[in-house]
Formats: structure tokens, C-alpha cells, sequence
């Protein structure tokens, strides 16, 4: 297998992954960046047709926690008034699946907002039921999840806490009817082995983020 969604499993074990090989596929236009086990990590490619963004396999990484799910309290425990509440703002349930998503800042040539990413990230079926567990169930399924990409400073970028994550400098991204991918939406698809792929296009220069219920 070369590094494909079609036959490279994700990581599932705690862990930072780190792009080692990257394989184009030229169909869909993704590069599709893996580990040195051959873990599929990231699938990227330029929104633009046409476009060249060039990212090193290291510039890839992945974040597994060592628990499947955590569960957040609403506003981490900020009142709703605060300028310094997260972006953890349901009232029925807030948690991330432990598994969050990075790039490095190309420079050849730098992102813009409209020199933008179209990303698939990877998560497992087990991941979702883990944390919907932890929410009592109040997911009906799992296109109910939502992805988030931070909005602040480079030291805040790379997997940081929600309490770091003000609810002012979030983007967030909701699986919508049509199911389709964009800059406010992302798109599902089920691969084999229980794995997930989210598509989605980045809407920021910051490359980074993660998925849950909040």
C-alpha cells in the first residue's frame, strides 16, 4: 500500500505522529501524508485548481491523547458574559475526540485565506462512540460532530487546551445536509476498518485543530 485512504489504516495508539512519506493521488487531488509505519495521517491539497502548495511530510502531525474522549463544562467554567470563556459552549454536553491535527506553516509559497487548504482528517467510529458514551448518547449519529480550527497566536496553535481557545478566536465547521465540504461545513465519508475521513476547507492561516461536541 502507498500511503491511500483506500488501504493505509490511521494510528490508533496514544501518541505525536509525524509525517515520514506523502503519495499523490491524482483523481481527488490529495496528497495523502503517513508515518514511517505507513499510519495514514493527513490528506491535504490546494482548494484552488491549478494551485502548488508544497508541504513536507514532517510538516504532518497528529496528536492521539491517551484516552479516547474528554469531556469539557460549558464555557470551561467561564460565565457565558466572559471575555475569556472557551468556545465549549453547549448547554447539553461539550467533549473532543483525543485526537487533534497540525501542519507547519508552509512557505513555499505561505497560506493565505485564499491560498487555502482542503483537508481530510481521520478519525475512528469507536472514537465517536467513545465520546458520545461519555455525553450520555445525546449525538444521534456521527455527522452531530464539529470540527474547530483556533484563531490566536503561533504558541497556541499546535493541540491546545480548550480553556486556551477563547470563544472569540475559533472557527468551527458543522456536517450539514447536503454534506458537503467548504469553509463553513465539512463533509463525511466512511472508509473501511471504522474509520471516518472529514473533509474540509481551512477558512485560517493557522493549521491546526480538532473534532467534538460543543
Amino acid at each position: 500500500c502507498n500511503c491511500s485512504p483506500t488501504c493505509s489504516d490511521i494510528p490508533t495508539a496514544p501518541d505525536d505522529y509525524v509525517g515520514a512519506i506523502s503519495h499523490s493521488e491524482g483523481a481527488m487531488g490529495f496528497t495523502h501524508y503517513c508515518n514511517n509505519k505507513g499510519k495514514l495521517l493527513l490528506s491535504v491539497k490546494p482548494v484552488t485548481t491549478g494551485a502548488t502548495i508544497n508541504i513536507l511530510p514532517t510538516a504532518v502531525h497528529i496528536k492521539i491523547g491517551a484516552t479516547p474522549a474528554t469531556l469539557y463544562t460549558q464555557w470551561c467554567g467561564e460565565p457565558s458574559t466572559s471575555a475569556n470563556k472557551c468556545f465549549m459552549a453547549s448547554a447539553t454536553g461539550n467533549g473532543l475526540i483525543n485526537r487533534w491535527w497540525h501542519i507547519d506553516d508552509p512557505t513555499s509559497p505561505a497560506l493565505t485565506l485564499s491560498n487555502k487548504l482542503e483537508v481530510g482528517f481521520y478519525f475512528k467510529e469507536a472514537e465517536f462512540n467513545a465520546l458520545n458514551t461519555l455525553l450520555s448518547n445525546v449525538m444521534s449519529a456521527n455527522t452531530a460532530l464539529m470540527l474547530y480550527q483556533p484563531r490566536q497566536s503561533v504558541s497556541l496553535l499546535q493541540y491546545a487546551a480548550p480553556s486556551l481557545i477563547l470563544s472569540s478566536k475559533v472557527h468551527i465547521l458543522a456536517n450539514t445536509a447536503a454534506n458537503s465540504s467548504g469553509t463553513a461545513a465539512w463533509k463525511i465519508m466512511t472508509l473501511t476498518n471504522g474509520t471516518i475521513q472529514a473533509i474540509f476547507q481551512t477558512s485560517t492561516t493557522k493549521n491546526s485543530g480538532g473534532i467534538g461536541k460543543f
